[in-house]
C-alpha cells in the first residue's frame, strides 16, 4: 500500500493525458509501481518505457539474469515483483 496519492485506471475521474497514457499501457496499468506516478502522467509512460529498455532490449546481460536481478532487488526492499 502506497503513502503516495494514486489515481488508478478504474476511477471515474482522470485527466485526458491519464486516460491516453492508461490506454497506452494496457494491462500494464494495473501494476502498482506505475501508479505511483498517476499524478505525473508523462513520468508514468517514461518509467514504463525505461523499464521496457532494461528488460527486453539488447544488453549484455541475459534476460535470464536481470529478471533474476530485479526478483533479488525486490525481495531484498520487501516488495512484490
Amino acid at each position: 500500500m502506497s503513502r503516495i496519492k494514486t489515481v488508478s485506471p478504474k476511477e471515474t475521474i482522470v485527466s485526458k493525458e491519464l486516460q491516453n497514457v492508461y490506454k497506452k499501457l494496457g494491462s500494464a496499468a494495473n501494476a502498482h509501481i506505475l501508479q505511483l506516478q498517476s499524478l505525473h502522467p508523462q513520468a508514468m509512460l517514461d518509467h514504463y518505457n525505461l523499464y521496457l529498455t532494461l528488460m527486453f532490449k539488447s544488453s549484455p546481460l541475459s534476460r535470464k539474469f536481470r529478471e533474476m536481478i530485479a526478483v533479488s532487488v525486490s525481495r531484498w526492499n520487501s516488495c512484490d515483483y
